[in-house]
C-alpha cells in the first residue's frame, strides 16, 4: 500500500486502491509466509477477526461508535 500510495504521489495521480483485492492480499500474505518462516502467524494471517475482536474500544480508533461487531466482522475479509 505504501509503494502504491508513493508512486501515485510521484506521478501526480490518485492512488488506486481498487488494486488491493482479497485475492491480491491473500497472494502477498501468502509470500510473506513463505519468505519468512520465523515469523509469529499473526503477522501474515488473512482472517484477523479474533485479533480485532480482543481490542479495545480505545485502539479502534477508526471504528464508528456502534459499529464495532461490523468492524469484527469485516476485517475477516482478511488483511496483512
Amino acid at each position: 500500500m505504501t509503494a502504491e500510495w508513493k508512486d501515485a504521489s510521484e506521478s501526480g495521480r490518485r492512488p488506486r486502491w481498487n488494486v488491493f483485492t482479497d485475492t491480491y492480499l491473500k497472494q502477498v500474505c501468502d509470500q510473506v509466509a513463505i519468505a519468512n518462516p520465523q515469523w509469529h502467524p499473526d503477522l501474515y494471517a488473512t482472517n484477523i477477526s479474533t485479533y480485532i475482536a480482543g481490542m479495545t474500544s480505545r485502539k479502534m480508533w477508526w471504528v464508528l461508535p456502534g459499529s464495532r461487531t461490523s468492524a469484527a466482522q469485516g476485517s475477516a475479509n482478511g488483511a496483512c
